[in-house]
């Protein structure tokens, strides 16, 4: 979940650039290049290791690791510890609960977890999560914020094109780690009303995209919750025992979430 995945966090998290699930958090879709839905959490943890690459390309047998992002538990329950890598990116945020939260699922599950500082890309930005922002945080739901804006610019707490250098990052991590698949969290409630540009699916299918083709064909991303709420996710989530205790999807950094700002509203 956007904890903005992987939040709740992600394997890789980013959510909030850091791991649960999953920030924002959060496992991925079916081996199906198909745009819906649902992770089978039933499936055969060798199901699908002959893949077919993006738009229709030919298939090939790998090793599936997999590194993912804003996502979590899924993944796990799909492909087994041993083949998930978890990533997770600081990026230049006033607290660390998003890292410390990452940290405490990928012990939970027992994957490999690895550490990208990506905080002085984001240092000419004035985006309120940031540390050198002069901005406060927003206390008020994204639907507010999306009317202030008329739906036409991203919400204050947009990281610029955070997602896309996440995503860069992650494809060579990926590459170099022989993993063919990476997944991340973001979801249909961050994408509405342009709030997060970096979330939607045509980002996501822009995304695939240039990595399937800049890769050579050898790694794919995967967003199973793209066209899916917060709601569809948790859901999930409690089917799959994820250990939401551990999670953290508020943009403070307190001892518990504020239940204030738009991550915790909604």
């Amino acid at each position: 979940m956007r904890y903005d995945e992987l939040t709740e966090k992600s394997n890789f998290e980013w959510q909030h650039g850091t791991f649960p699930l999953p920030q924002d958090g959060a496992g991925f879709t079916s081996d199906d290049d198909d745009d819906d839905d649902t992770i089978d959490d039933n499936r055969d943890s060798d199901s699908g290791s002959q893949e077919q690459g993006h738009a229709g390309g030919e298939k090939r047998t790998q090793r599936r690791n997999v590194i993912k992002n804003d996502s979590g538990t899924p993944v796990i329950d799909k492909y087994g510890k041993d083949h998930v890598l978890a990533l997770s990116i600081s990026y230049g945020q006033k607290h660390s609960k998003e890292i410390e939260a990452a940290k405490a699922v990928a012990q939970h599950y027992s994957v490999e977890q690895l550490f990208l500082d990506l905080g002085l890309i984001f240092q000419y930005s004035n985006c309120s999560l940031l540390q050198q922002s002069t901005e406060d945080i927003p206390e008020e739901s994204y639907a507010e914020q999306i009317e202030k804006s008329g739906g036409e610019t991203p919400v204050s707490t947009y990281v610029p094109f955070r997602n896309g250098l996440f995503l860069s990052a992650a494809a060579s991590i990926a590459l170099s780690r022989d993993c063919e698949v990476i997944y991340y969290g973001a979801h249909a409630d961050d994408a509405a009303g342009f709030a997060y540009p970096d979330c939607s699916p045509v980002f996501n299918n822009a995304m695939n995209t240039a990595i399937y083709e800049g890769s050579g064909h050898q790694l794919r991303i995967e967003a199973p919750f793209v066209n899916k709420n917060k709601s569809d996710i948790v859901a999930l989530g409690l089917r799959l025992n994820v250990p939401y205790e551990l999670t953290w999807s508020c943009y403070e950094g307190g001892n518990k979430p504020c239940g204030k700002c738009g991550t915790c509203i909604d």
